[in-house]
């Protein structure tokens, strides 16, 4: 850009010092090559970039925003997905508890009541 600008200066001024040329101001060339509009379209893309460049910083500041307010839900989402799932494997956990104690008792009443069985049968048998 330096060197942009560079050019820019050296036309000006040898555009100021060839004051007396018959030609328009608009088609007057530089001894680079350069008329008064490339100057002017120069100098619209050197403010362009500048400009740009503030704009660009100020979208990806945005984007750093929205990246950030993105973690941050995912964060809260995640959060409550791994809540649930603890809620999730407690009541399964609780629900495995029940049904063995349940088959537990259930296996400790047949014996009880295979045994009573039996001792009638015995007794039966002896009478």
């Amino acid at each position: 850009m330096a060197v942009k600008l560079a050019i820019i200066v050296r036309y000006t001024a040898s555009i100021e010092k060839a004051g007396n040329n018959k030609k328009s101001p608009a088609t007057q060339t530089s001894k680079a090559g350069y008329t008064n509009m490339d100057i002017v379209g120069l100098g619209t893309n050197i403010l362009g970039a500048f400009c740009g460049q503030s704009q660009r910083a100020h979208n990806m500041q945005m984007m750093a925003t929205d990246y950030q307010n993105a973690q941050t839900i995912y964060a809260s989402i995640d959060a409550q997905a791994q809540k649930s799932a603890m809620e999730r494997w407690k009541i399964a956990s609780d629900t495995q508890t029940k049904i063995f104690e349940i088959q537990q008792e259930v296996t400790v009443n047949r014996a009880k009541t295979q045994d009573k069985m039996f001792n009638k049968w015995c007794d039966y048998i002896k009478s």
